[in-house]
């Protein structure tokens, strides 16, 4: 242990009042011990020396040393009152042993005034000269009248020892005071300069949260609210007098259930933050929905003191995403229609309304496919041209309707006779095409003579008491042993036909280059 820290006075870090009065009350402890150490080492340098005196010394040393003791424990009150107590006590018995008020003892009363007025200020000074002036007027009174010892005024060694003592303690107590009171002018100005710079900054934020655009509570460690800016009084309602002190579950709406908000509680009463949109209700009951975020407030503990919600309305938001999402549905809707028209539109565009069967515009499209893909792989193609034998019979004994079913029967048969690769199109009127990839025309004549066969098969249509068979007639053209091009083989399919009806119908040819 340093003899420095043995001298010096404790600190308290979190109170500059009570370190300022700790330092005085050691240094006026220290400078009584000095005191009592030149009047002990005085009476030993004077001629006669008093043991009842030197006891009193050595106790009232052994007190100061306890009360040293109770100021590092901080208990500055027993520490303050038993020094300037016992002080009292030892200068009363102190003169009474001297035999007279006027000895350097005396003068010490007033090292107890300076104390007292260190620790208690103005009621120290007046309890402290009363009590002396007591202790004084009974020892003046006795004193008077020849009730103490009788007095050795003679001067010597002693009282010169004792005297430059309590110049020298008086003289350093008063540095000391001077010393702590510039340095309370320092800390002061100090403290002073930083508590400008936190009103100013305090009114910066004050101005900021004021004038802020959302809305801003400030909620205490309870949960009751502290402050509120006026935003926050605009969007909900209410005044600000109507919500200090309040708890804010009055804004809540029946929307959110009990989980809701125990999550939330759960969130920020752990340190965290915490994001989300609540439905809460106005003054005049109308609803509105809020974007907020609280935050808690820590301590330098890390205990939380205060919850700071911000918080946006955003009813009109909501309201604005809610009507777009109405009208992307709408939209959706209304895309789905288009969708399936045009479909609808592609499906008549390809496709034939009698038959089902696509349409020439079709055909046209798979032709160029097929054929670029057969000269692509060098395969063959061949193409079927049919016609519906006698569909003027069909109309004229039992009208337009009559043929267009015998156009339908003729047309599902076709469907259901073909391979998945294979193109069947209504070519226009009473002309059908078919398209056979990878086929040669030795296939092509067998399946289209297959297909007579199912056809006459049939039932016949009865109408005007005469039985009207469905038959046909075709005409077969294969690339790339009869032509070129899409367009010379339907050219030459064609020949094949018209030959095939010239021989009597109902049959089916493949063409032959004798037909040119």
């Amino acid at each position: 242990m340093k003899i420095t820290s043995f001298f010096a006075p404790p600190t308290f870090k979190d109170n500059e009042e009570k370190t300022l009065k700790a330092i005085t009350l050691n240094a006026s402890l220290w400078t009584i011990v000095s005191l009592l150490a030149f009047a002990q080492i005085g009476i030993y340098l004077g001629e006669d020396t008093s043991v009842f005196f030197s006891i009193i010394n050595l106790s009232f040393l052994a007190i100061c040393f306890a009360a040293r003791y109770a100021l590092h424990k901080g208990w500055f009150a027993w520490a303050s009152i038993s020094m300037l107590t016992l002080g009292i006590i030892h200068l009363t018995i102190s003169n009474f042993v001297l035999g007279t008020v006027r000895t350097p003892a005396s003068t010490a009363y007033l090292l107890i005034v300076l104390i007292a007025g260190f620790q208690f200020q103005t009621k120290g000074v007046i309890f402290s000269t009363i009590s002396i002036a007591l202790v004084f007027s009974v020892l003046i009174f006795a004193e008077s009248n020849h009730l103490l010892p009788k007095a050795d005024l003679s001067v010597g060694i002693t009282q010169w020892v004792i005297y430059i003592a309590l110049f020298g303690a008086m003289g350093n107590l008063m540095l000391i005071a001077i010393r702590s009171i510039q340095r309370s002018l320092q800390l002061a100005q100090v403290e002073n300069k930083e508590h400008k710079h936190v009103e100013e900054r305090l009114r910066i934020f004050s101005r900021a949260i004021e004038q802020n655009p959302v809305s801003i509570m400030i909620v205490d460690a309870t949960g009751l609210i502290e402050e509120v800016n006026p935003n926050f009084l605009e969007m909900s309602g209410y005044t600000k007098e109507e919500v200090l002190g309040k708890n804010p579950r009055f804004l809540q709406s029946d929307f959110h259930s009990e989980a809701f908000y125990e999550d939330l509680w759960k969130t920020i009463s752990s340190g965290k933050e915490w994001h989300g949109i609540f439905n809460n209700k106005k003054k005049n009951g109308k609803l509105y929905w809020e974007k907020s975020s609280i935050s808690p407030v820590l301590d330098e503990n890390n205990k939380i003191t205060h919850y700071v919600a911000v918080k946006e309305d955003v009813t009109e938001q909501r309201k604005a995403q809610k009507k777009q999402v109405e009208t992307n549905r709408q939209l959706q809707e209304q895309l789905k229609k288009i969708n399936d028209l045009q479909k609808t539109l592609k499906k008549q565009a390809l496709h034939d309304p009698l038959t089902g069967l696509h349409n020439r515009h079709y055909m046209d499209e798979m032709l160029e496919k097929e054929f670029s893909r057969a000269k692509r792989e060098k395969h063959p193609v061949s193409i079927i041209l049919l016609d519906l034998d006698y569909l003027k019979k069909f109309n004229d004994l039992g009208g337009h309707a009559t043929g267009d079913h015998a156009l339908q029967v003729f047309a599902a048969q076709l469907k259901t006779s073909l391979r998945e690769e294979d193109t069947v199109c209504r070519h226009g009127g009473d002309e059908f095409a078919i398209i056979l990839p990878n086929t040669s025309g030795e296939d092509a004549l067998a399946r289209a003579e297959e297909l007579r066969q199912r056809i006459k098969e049939l039932p016949p249509i009865q109408r005007a008491g005469e039985n009207l068979q469905i038959g046909f007639t075709a005409g077969i053209a294969t690339y790339p042993a009869q032509g070129k091009t899409s367009a010379e083989i339907i050219t030459h399919a064609d020949i094949a036909l018209y030959s095939a009806k010239s021989k009597g119908r109902n049959r089916v040819e493949l063409f032959s280059e004798k037909e040119l």
